[in-house]
């Protein structure tokens, strides 16, 4: 209870008037209180919360709204503080309301940012929005608190109107990069208890969460947990359901459908939506930091490699705290160089201990991160092997179907020829009693792709190698040839 107690002070620490030390102990005595009186946790820490919102004056309903005409719409940003104001807005989200009084509250936004709103039930009636919809509304009253606007609209009006209202990227950091693994990804099922957002797990009896034990009907939700690779640096990112439903075009709902319309493995048809679409894709991440991972406010699928030339790759991507695993970066390299490997070397004694292949600029590449055109494929005894091609040659692909399962089940899916993206490793063979040296692809997770994607990745590829070697003359020539030929 200590810790709820301590995340409620810094929640609440510098709106308003702000808190101070003092009130974190006069918070204590206060919780103290009401378990002698047998009031339970989420009960007592509820009513301590709602003291401090009295105290900090943050739910004092608004003056009256003035008998006036119709006020001239601003930018949600120049929403001035403490003055009944109007604003052409689209919904960006509703959240669920934790209080009862609550009619409802979420986000609204325009081009120039993204704020807060509240409307709180009382004797009038508040407008009822919907999510995705585009409003103007009048008799807003805004407030400000830890140099936040929030937007109270208890006493507003809101008209749907037909324009459609962009809205600015949430804040926060901008990662470009090309998604080199998928995590998790697929339906999560949490808590239903209000508030709470443990994920829930079977159990004897039933579904089993952490807090509040076993629960019925547990709320599904989703989301995707993947790697995000530029070729330089690396970073785990959180995906949650409305960003993964703007990338997928695969709404929760149609999630609960897909995976309720098959008797038997309906959550992998779900993650093997998601994987197939986002793998191997670049995307445009407008991210959070958090500890050891971003998270994502925002996202677009990049279509053009003008993107790339708007970032600075070598920048890092700066987290809250170091994460427990860093994912290894996809190195990227052209089929030329791929061919040119004769070895494998592995680091450490251990039979997990990782293994690098050594490119022939000397460079120790733990995994590689490629796309081009799937010629051919082939079924052979336990395998799939085909060949797979870019404007610089072609190389073996092989997928086993016990060591290499998922990109098994890809590949089977796909008819050559086709665009595909590649996340693996590079085997060289020797055989004892020749001098021939055979290197093939042996891939991880694999996705078709768009000649979009092609196209980036190749400029992308060709900016980290040396601009004098011959071996690009090729890939330089098709970027001309190609360069506006996309699928979009």
């Amino acid at each position: 209870m200590t810790g709820a107690l301590t995340t409620l002070f810094q929640k609440y620490a510098h709106q308003g008037p702000g808190l101070q030390p003092a009130d974190l102990e006069e918070m204590k005595r206060n919780l103290a209180t009401l378990a002698e009186f047998g009031v339970v946790e989420e009960e007592a820490l509820a009513t301590v919360e709602s003291g401090i919102r009295r105290r900090l004056g943050l739910d004092q309903a608004p003056p009256p709204p003035p008998d006036t005409e119709r006020t001239e719409p601003v930018a949600v940003v120049d929403l001035p503080p403490c003055v009944y104001s109007a604003a052409r807005v689209k919904v960006v989200k509703l959240f669920e309301a934790r209080h009862q009084k609550i009619h409802q509250t979420g986000l609204i936004g325009d081009a120039s940012g993204v704020v807060r709103f509240v409307s709180w039930k009382g004797k009038t009636e508040p407008p009822t929005l919907e999510q995705g919809k585009n409003y103007e509304i009048q008799g807003i009253y805004p407030t400000l608190h830890d140099d936040k606007v929030s937007a109270n609209l208890t006493n507003a009006t809101a008209t749907e109107i037909e324009e459609e209202i962009a809205v600015a990227p949430a804040p926060g950091e901008i990662l470009v990069g090309a998604v080199t693994k998928i995590m998790s990804a697929g339906i999560v099922r949490r808590c239903p208890h209000k508030g709470c957002k443990k994920t829930v797990e079977v159990g004897p009896g039933g579904y089993l969460c952490p807090t509040h034990g076993l629960v019925e009907e547990p709320r599904p939700d989703l989301r995707a947990r993947v790697v995000l690779d530029n070729g330089c640096q690396a970073a785990t990112v959180y995906l949650p359901a409305l960003v993964v439903e703007k990338l997928t075009w695969l709404s929760l709902a149609g999630a609960v459908d897909l995976a309720e319309s098959a008797k038997v493995g309906g959550d992998y048809l779900v993650e093997d939506r998601i994987r197939t679409t986002l793998f191997g894709r670049y995307l445009k991440v407008y991210a959070s930091a958090m500890s050891g991972q971003f998270f994502a406010q925002d996202a677009e699928v990049v279509k053009s490699p003008a993107v790339l030339h708007d970032t600075n790759p070598t920048a890092p991507w700066a987290l809250k705290e170091d994460p427990e695993w860093v994912p290894s970066v996809g190195t990227r390299a052209f089929i030329a160089e791929l061919s040119a490997v004769r070895e494998i070397v592995k680091e450490g004694s251990e039979q997990m201990s990782p293994t690098f292949a050594i490119l022939p600029t000397g460079e120790k590449a733990a995994r590689f991160f490629w796309c081009g055109v799937m010629t051919e494929l082939t079924k052979r005894d336990e395998s799939l092997v085909g060949r797979v091609n870019d404007p610089t040659g072609s190389i073996r692909i092989k997928a086993h179907r016990q060591y290499q399962s998922r990109a098994y089940m890809a590949l089977s899916q796909i008819k050559a020829p086709a665009l595909i993206a590649v996340a693996g490793k590079l085997n060289v063979y020797k055989p004892a009693d020749s001098e021939d040296v055979y290197v093939s692809l042996v891939p991880a997770e694999v996705a078709q792709v768009d000649k979009a994607t092609r196209l980036i990745w190749c400029e992308e590829t060709l900016a980290r190698g040396e601009k004098d070697s011959a071996i690009f003359d090729p890939v330089i020539k098709f970027i001309e040839e190609h360069g506006g030929e996309t699928d979009e």
